[in-house]
């Protein structure tokens, strides 16, 4: 409210109290000379309320302009050489520019998103029984672009048709961790007050674009009471990404320009430490979030720097052969067989950084100040590997400071992990009718799941690329302290052990034709998978740490000195999933027809999403249960009616 920004606090219901003395201010107002200029500024970010608007807690609300502007182009050519061949060529391009506006208001991005694909197809009759299918396609996004509205002066309105605010206008110019590294340096910092709505912008500005090239051939051959089919895919894929970070977890940003978070205290004066920025004050707690941040003073804040061009490719094979065998006249056999070689994501220059703890030596592990948390000493890149056994030119034009890192060069694969060749995929499938009115199916096989680019880890953009730093208990107006300091890094970790999703997955119906045109099946439907991607924080402090440590900062208790969070991606979770699923149909009968579908599930996991981060990284045995992605009942039902035509009505209404 305005009355907060202005010092008083005395309609808040909270007693603020001065870090300097522990106790109560005056009337609960904090006097004017005591104000951060820069504290301030990040609370005039936020919206005033708007008169008398009051939703429960909810004192604003806005309805920003939105717009989406889209076309799509295509062309499509057949092409019949001979009786024998068809050549069937299809392009498509399909820009797209719209903008998404952040809550609050405070930011919009426009996502300038081009998309274009083409595919090429050659049928090939060799014979009544033989026809072979060869087909290329390739798709691209490229020039992907994201950047904020009020620099698009191509967009409708230009860039006055959505004047959100930025660091000019609210008065924010604290110096940054990583000053020079900006895209957009007047950008509104996130801003997180405990008990408020935060201000929380997204990535952007950045760039980022995908490709696709594929290859396929498919092999039918019918002989008999079999119909073979056997084919092989290349793929080629990639992405080009300067987006870098798409999630992060808390104190992680995904914000290039920092994010602040502004905690109540839990007592007052609670661990006062002296303040760099100004002689005579403590960084200690008001007990209110809006307190703090109008002292200035924050609990932590993290910052991260230049924003590289991480050029992700990986090739991906595939081969599977299968029959359908009738080898009677109520029973089909489906009898395949699948081999699936996938690449780890990995860059064409080999620049990602992944911690190792294989590689860090404790014996030149960073000395951290117990008090305030930065690096004093040592070695900051101790543990962190890179792949190959040295940098490529490419490397080193993009990146110089590797050229004095080879320490951290130690022959791991391009993308930290193996190839995994565990790619048999067996299935085997059955139809059987039991009578006219009965049929039973079943099937029975693996399947694997190729693991996508994780841009929440963007090894791309790990140290010593690009630099993430966490700042504890500083002053927001020299969030850095008086002097540079380096701060604990924040990392990504990718296990060695890395490897592709499995799963089985079976099922067993009954359907049975009863009177009236109604159809009816009963299934049973099962999927229990393993290695399963999910994260956890292997510099998590044992519980009670803190505790134990009064006054000590966090930074210096970790086991890896050096890092503040570093957070593993693994393959280590598994799920499972039974349903039985119900269906009653009645056909279209003189125009009218029903069905009902009703499935009842569960699913449990220990880890619903590659951003599951487990809450205790030391043990995860408690942590299997019921799935994020569960829903025990699901009802499906539709109704449809078809209303009579002239042709088949009574000869004089035909007349009429």
């Amino acid at each position: 409210t305005a009355a907060m920004r202005n010092g008083d606090f005395s309609g808040t219901g909270r007693t603020i109290y001065d870090p300097l003395t522990g106790q109560p201010f005056a009337g609960n107002r904090i006097p004017t000379s005591r104000f951060s200029p820069q504290g301030l500024a990040l609370l005039n970010a936020f919206p005033l309320p708007i008169p008398g608007f009051q939703q429960g807690q909810n004192n604003w609300i806005g309805n920003p302009s939105v717009f989406n502007n889209q076309r799509k182009d295509s062309i499509k050519i057949d092409f019949v050489p001979t009786g024998n061949h068809r050549v069937a060529v299809r392009h498509t391009w399909a820009p797209n520019v719209w903008n998404d506006p952040e809550p609050l208001g405070v930011y919009s991005t426009i996502w300038d998103y081009p998309g274009r694909t083409l595919a090429a197809t050659l049928t090939s009759t060799l014979s009544n029984s033989l026809i072979n299918e060869f087909s290329f396609s390739w798709g691209s996004t490229s020039p992907s672009k994201y950047f904020g509205q009020r620099n698009c002066d191509y967009c409708p309105g230009g860039t006055e048709a959505f004047l959100y605010p930025r660091q000019r206008d609210v008065g924010i110019n604290y110096p940054y961790l990583f000053p020079g590294t900006k895209l957009d340096a007047d950008k509104i910092p996130n801003i997180s007050l405990e008990g408020f709505t935060a201000i929380n912008n997204a990535a952007y500005p950045g760039s980022w674009n995908d490709f696709v090239f594929l290859w396929t051939d498919n092999v039918t051959k019918v002989t008999g009471n079999h119909a073979f089919k056997a084919g092989m895919s290349v793929e080629r894929s990639g992405m080009n990404d300067r987006i870098q970070l798409s999630f992060a977890q808390a104190p992680q940003t995904t914000n290039q320009n920092g994010s602040f978070r502004f905690f109540n205290a839990t007592r007052p004066g609670a661990t006062a430490l002296p303040d760099p920025a100004r002689p005579g004050f403590f960084v200690a707690d008001t007990g209110s979030a809006a307190a703090n941040t109008l002292l200035g003073l924050f609990d932590d804040y993290t910052e991260f720097g230049n924003k590289p061009n991480t050029k992700w490719l990986a090739m991906a094979f595939d081969w599977y052969v299968q029959d359908s065998w009738k080898p009677m006249s109520d029973l089909t056999l489906e009898l395949g067989l699948r081999y699936s070689l996938w690449q780890p994501w990995g860059t064409t220059n080999r620049a990602m950084a992944s911690f190792d703890p294989r590689f860090y030596d404790s014996a030149t592990a960073a000395v951290i100040d117990r008090a305030a948390g930065f690096v004093v000493s040592g070695d900051r890149f101790n543990g962190i590997v890179l792949p190959g056994d040295g940098a490529t030119d490419d490397a080193i034009a993009n990146f110089p400071q590797l050229t004095n890192l080879q320490r951290l060069y130690h022959g791991v694969p391009n993308g930290f992990s193996e190839t995994p060749t565990d790619g048999l995929q067996p299935r085997l499938g059955l139809a059987y009718a039991i009578n006219d009115r009965t049929t039973f199916r079943a099937g029975v096989g693996r399947f694997l799941n190729r693991v996508q680019i994780n841009t929440t880890a963007a090894y791309g953009f790990n140290p010593p690329l690009s630099d993430m730093q966490t700042v504890i208990n500083g002053v927001v107006d020299a969030p850095g302290g008086a002097t540079t300091r380096n701060f604990p890094l924040v990392m990504a970790y990718q296990s060695p052990d890395f490897t592709n999703p499995v799963s089985w997955a079976w099922n067993a119906t009954v359907d049975r034709e009863l009177p009236w045109e109604i159809h009816t099946a009963i299934s049973y439907v099962g999927r229990p998978a393993s290695h399963l991607e999910r994260a956890r924080n292997v510099n998590q402090l044992q519980p009670g740490t803190m505790q134990a440590n009064p006054g000590v900062n966090a930074n210096s208790l970790r086991p890896y000195k050096g890092f503040s969070t570093i957070t593993l991606y693994e393959t280590t979770g598994k799920s499972s999933y039974n349903s039985l699923q119900t269906q009653v149909e009645r056909r279209s009968t003189r125009g009218l027809g029903f069905g009902i579908a009703y499935t009842l599930s569960r699913t449990e996991d220990d880890g619903s999403g590659r951003n599951d981060v487990l809450p205790n990284a030391f043990d995860d045995s408690n942590y299997y249960g019921i799935s994020d992605l569960d829903r025990t009942h699901v009802l499906g039902t539709r109704v449809h009616y078809m209303f009579p035509t002239l042709e088949s009505s009574v000869a004089p209404l035909r007349w009429v």
